[in-house]
């Protein structure tokens, strides 16, 4: 099964789509579940998982991009928001106290990835293996230190438009029909990245956005 796990609604603030658009463009596209992340609010995912209730063919994964002290962490399965500016660790031990994993996002992104020396420290269920708004090079390192740590790695097309939804995908090695076997999927390993990485235009694109928006926030990441 495909599933897109970092996709932006409109309850972010670089994000244009609704989840109702969301999921209906997921659809169209084949992907069988997603995870709405917005950057520090369950909003946008608990939207989607409303607008998913019924869908007997469809699956959405709670999701929450939380802007950690070294960088960005993906968090899932968690029903509150965890407050920003935490340092990784406490990041990945909350969402283990609220019943979710943290995974390491985009790890090898200039200005918002959390780097090698925090993905050696901290215990994350999971790396982001494949970002489509990362380029070739730092998603291929982050898909050889998953191996090397011997985490599981997971894609997603992070998506902000969407046009983007489905890029970056999850393969799962099972039928999936709950977040929770998701998220036990995820955590024993049992899936891989999918997808295509960014051009090199669309990476310094990416990168000087993202400088650019922290300067705009008095040089604070999102």
């Amino acid at each position: 099964m495909k599933f897109d796990l970092h996709v932006h609604s409109i309850h972010s603030n670089d994000g244009s789509a609704t989840p109702k658009e969301i999921i209906g463009q997921a659809r169209k596209h084949g992907v069988n579940g997603l995870a709405v992340t917005d950057h520090n609010t369950l909003e946008g995912a608990i939207q989607a998982r409303s607008e998913a209730a019924g869908m007997k063919d469809f699956v959405v994964v709670r999701g929450i991009e939380v802007s950690a002290k070294e960088g960005h962490v993906l968090v899932y399965g968690i029903d509150e928001p965890i407050v920003k500016g935490l340092p990784s660790a406490d990041v990945v031990r909350r969402a283990i106290e609220l019943g979710g994993i943290a995974v390491a996002a985009h790890p090898f992104r200039f200005w918002t990835g959390i780097g090698e020396k925090t993905l050696r420290k901290v215990d994350f269920a999971a790396i982001e293996g494949l970002n489509s708004r990362s380029h070739k090079a730092a998603n291929a390192r982050a898909r050889e230190i998953a191996v090397e740590l011997r985490k599981p790695s997971i894609g997603g097309s992070d998506a902000h438009v969407l046009g983007m939804i489905g890029v970056g995908v999850t393969i799962f090695d099972s039928p999936i029909e709950s977040e929770e076997q998701a998220i036990d999927l995820i955590s024993k390993g049992k899936c891989h990245p999918e997808g295509i990485s960014s051009s090199p235009a669309m990476g310094i694109r990416t990168a000087f956005g993202n400088f650019t928006g922290g300067l705009h926030r008095g040089a604070k990441k999102i």
